[in-house]
């Protein structure tokens, strides 16, 4: 069997591994669906999510998105939305971090307007959007007149010198490192507590392909880096 690429499936298949209620982050990238309706439930039972990737879903409408109050992080880049943004201002209002990068169909700053709701919304990727297209040179400028809330911009601070992010915070990496790890423990000896772990549901396989991997094991692959965010440069240099 190939990758799992239905979205309730991906989902279901995290959870068999330990409870909803203790999943930080889920990442959810090359799934295919065009909303989120067939999966609210599912997501509104990750009550302590706070990073969520749907990167390169097909999404054309977040419609479904269910409330998140934890969420701290979005990546919804490289899909087809052109506007529900104002779902994300409601379900999700304490968002820190947002990536839209490769929704060529947000081609106006109206589009975003709902962000403004988003008072601690401090980290925005807009990089390959198409309201980027129209004014690749002052369109940072005018989303920080717009939303006076944002620090960084594409990867860029407010004095456009470039910044170092990284996919996480300090917590982020050094749990992710983990699944590198056949027995999760720290370096005292001890087993991680549970509700430290994190699931990346892309890396996981369809139960056929598990049953040929010895017992107790999953087969994980690399996360798409950076959760499909790339800096301007990185954009750049790709399509050279």
């Amino acid at each position: 069997m190939g990758k799992i690429t239905d979205l309730k499936t991906l989902i279901l298949t995290a959870d068999k591994e330990r409870p909803a209620a203790t999943v930080k982050k889920l990442t959810l990238d090359g799934a295919k669906a065009e909303d989120l309706s067939a999966v609210t439930e599912l997501l509104e039972s990750h009550i302590g999510l706070q990073s969520l990737s749907l990167v390169a879903v097909g999404l054309t409408s977040l419609h479904g998105l269910p409330q998140l109050p934890t969420l701290r992080k979005l990546y919804v880049g490289d899909n087809k939305l052109s506007g529900s943004l104002d779902v994300v201002a409601v379900q999700c209002p304490n968002l820190e971090e947002l990536s839209l990068v490769g929704n060529q169909r947000i081609k106006t700053m109206e589009v975003l307007a709902p962000l403004k709701a988003l008072g601690k919304l401090k980290v925005l990727d807009v990089i390959d959007c198409g309201l980027v297209q129209k004014d690749p040179e002052n369109y940072r400028k005018g989303l920080r007149e717009y939303f006076p809330q944002l620090e960084i911009v594409d990867g860029m601070d407010g004095n456009d010198q470039e910044v170092m992010m990284d996919d996480g915070d300090s917590e982020d990496e050094e749990l992710d490192s983990d699944h590198e790890e056949e027995d999760y423990t720290d370096t005292d000896g001890e087993d991680n507590d549970e509700n430290d772990r994190f699931i990346d549901v892309d890396t996981y396989q369809s139960e056929g392909e598990m049953e040929d991997e010895s017992a107790g094991s999953a087969a994980m692959s690399e996360q798409p880096a950076a959760n499909g965010r790339k800096t301007l440069n990185e954009r750049t240099e790709n399509k050279k």
